[in-house]
């Protein structure tokens, strides 16, 4: 089994969540193969593709230029791959290409969740301010001709969380599983501060929009919570904090800002009450830092729970609770603390990931083609 991972390029370096999960998996495929060739490319640049992804917007776009293409298939071919492993959906389009230049080459697609949850939720919750959808713009409905039709293509599915496991299994993966998130501690000086929680959102993303509109909401109508949000776009963020007395917006932080900021905090609110793809590291962050994590069943995706140890929400009025109580009330937030450590415990080591990703690799059936 020779191993090559294709990515694009931009997915390497960064802060953003679909950043650090690639270099998870960069990590976990190395510790499989030390010798692992890494196959990038940059997004094409070139006027026409620039056109075609301004007038035909679609998630799948073919975002590499044919001599890039012809590159990485002669570095697969050099390196011996015998298995492809496709990071994020710009990879998954490649597959049909692929299949054909190397048709013995198996093809693993390594989700960050399927694309058509995204889509789904962006046409179910239009956010303020957003004008009329452009003619050609991709709707659900394509998008999930898409999702159907490339997984035709592919060997096997590794997803980041068991919703994400469970619609690649509608979706038609031919095998798949998951890899729940690694945790490492790293603990902050905490010096809460009664009353304070946070919350670190990428605000035009629907459901985090959705989900803050409701929490604030159940929040208002129970005084004595400050949540502090952190993220942009700002116009967005001075919005909900013009309309919502709970909200304190703090705009867009620096890491060092951010980091003085979180001391305070009693705990982190992640308010998702719609199913998402993918899974937040805005928990895992704040877990490895040693900050409860106050969520729902959905914003728990990803990661081993105990909902012993740290309670879920599942609806705005039942995570404002749990909000009020960890944010006001001592021994709530020391129980949240020690639950914490729990919800550390859980997570698997990074051999016993390595072990259950490279048994799921060798028990691939035979190639598609």
């Amino acid at each position: 089994m020779r191993l090559a991972l294709l990515t694009n390029d931009c997915l390497l370096v960064g802060a953003g969540g679909v950043q650090v999960c690639t270099n998870e998996f960069l990590d976990l495929f190395r510790a499989i193969d030390p010798a692992l060739p890494l196959v990038t490319y940059a997004t094409d640049q070139g006027l026409p593709a620039r056109l075609r992804r301004r007038l035909f917007p679609s998630p799948y776009h073919r975002l590499i230029d044919r001599s890039q293409l012809r590159r990485c298939l002669r570095h697969l071919r050099e390196a011996g791959t015998t298995m492809l492993l496709l990071n994020n959906a710009d990879a998954l389009a490649l597959a049909p290409l692929l299949r054909r230049a190397m048709p013995g080459l198996r093809l693993v697609y390594l989700s960050h969740g399927p694309v058509v949850t995204d889509v789904v939720n962006g046409w179910r919750l239009p956010l303020p301010g957003e004008g009329p959808r452009r003619p050609f713009e991709a709707t659900p409905g394509r998008v999930l001709d898409d999702d159907l039709r490339l997984r035709r293509h592919i060997d096997g599915t590794v997803s980041i969380s068991a919703s994400d496991d469970a619609m690649e299994a509608w979706l038609g993966s031919p095998v798949h599983c998951w890899i729940p998130r690694p945790l490492g501690p790293r603990p902050l000086d905490l010096k809460p501060l009664p009353g304070r929680i946070g919350c670190v959102s990428t605000l035009n993303h629907a459901p985090n929009h959705d989900g803050l509109v409701q929490l604030a909401q159940a929040l208002d109508a129970r005084p004595g919570v400050q949540l502090r949000l952190v993220g942009g776009p700002e116009g967005l963020g001075r919005r909900l904090a013009h309309r919502h007395p709970s909200i304190t917006y703090l705009g867009r932080l620096s890491d060092a800002d951010l980091a003085a900021e979180m001391v305070g905090w009693r705990g982190v609110v992640n308010p998702i009450f719609c199913p998402a793809r993918g899974c937040s590291m805005k928990v895992k962050t704040a877990l490895e830092q040693g900050l409860p994590v106050l969520t729902t069943p959905t914003g728990a995706r990803g990661y081993r729970w105990d909902p012993q140890a740290l309670p879920l929400g599942a609806t705005p009025a039942a995570l404002a609770d749990l909000v009020r109580r960890v944010a006001l009330e001592d021994d709530a937030h020391r129980e949240a603390l020690a639950g914490v450590a729990r919800i550390l415990s859980l997570a698997e080591s990074r051999q016993a990931l390595v072990a259950r990703l490279e048994g799921f690799l060798q028990a691939l059936p035979p190639t598609l083609s």
